[in-house]
């Protein structure tokens, strides 16, 4: 994919996977199962930043969603949300994640990489998977996990591993996150990708300048080392 090109991939009814690509003049174009390509789809902003569409056209791009749980989306993106603001207040990075199941959150996590000590590990999203009770993993491709940042490779691989059902992120990251090598990805996590909706980016608004917060963040503790 080129530089800050924004990948989308949604799982479809049957199976299938539909994609939005980058399309000409910073549209996107919707490639949907069986490879036949839409330009009269989803309308999304190609990087955070940009202003969100409003536009929902074309349920086929959308079939593996259910509308009516977008409102659903945004009160657990506002919990997310809330994490993520505790983060930043115990000195880590601002993000936050839930997990949820049957409309019920099941788990929570933030970022904890730099307190209590140095942990790169310990992302939000990490958190969240591992604070999931271990008798409600049998249910996992029915669980969402809601995160205000697009995850990274690592975050994504250990989301496709446990089989988490649903991905739904509050704001695009094109320097760190995993979207732009889900096409690309090896077989084994190719298979899991393709039973795994991947959504983003959603409250840009809410959590674009989170994500500003913490690269400055990052920044700055560069410029200390």
């Amino acid at each position: 994919m080129r530089g800050n090109s924004h990948v989308l991939v949604l799982r479809g009814r049957g199976g299938g996977n539909t994609a939005l690509l980058p399309g000409r003049g910073g549209g996107n174009v919707a490639l949907l199962p069986g490879g036949r390509r839409s330009s009269a789809a989803l309308t999304l902003p190609a990087r955070a930043g940009e202003r969100q569409a409003t536009a929902l056209p074309a349920a086929t791009v959308f079939s593996g969603v259910d509308i009516g749980m977008m409102s659903q989306d945004n009160t657990f993106m506002r919990r997310a949300i809330e994490l993520a603001l505790l983060a930043e207040q115990e000195g880590n990075l601002p993000v936050g994640a839930v997990i949820t199941l049957a409309g019920e959150i099941v788990a929570e996590g933030r970022s904890a990489i730099w307190v209590p000590k140095f942990d790169a590990s310990r992302h939000a999203e990490m958190e969240a998977l591992r604070a999931v009770a271990t008798d409600l993993w049998l249910s996992s491709e029915e669980m969402s996990l809601y995160t205000t940042l697009e995850p990274c490779l690592m975050c994504c691989g250990s989301i496709l591993l446990h089989r988490i059902g649903r991905v739904v992120f509050g704001s695009s990251d094109s320097y760190g996150g995993a979207s732009t090598v889900l096409p690309h990805l090896p077989p084994f996590f190719q298979e899991r990708i393709e039973h795994t909706q991947w959504l983003g980016p959603i409250m840009p608004a809410e959590c674009d300048p989170l994500h500003k917060r913490l690269k400055a963040s990052e920044g700055a503790r560069r410029g200390r080392n």
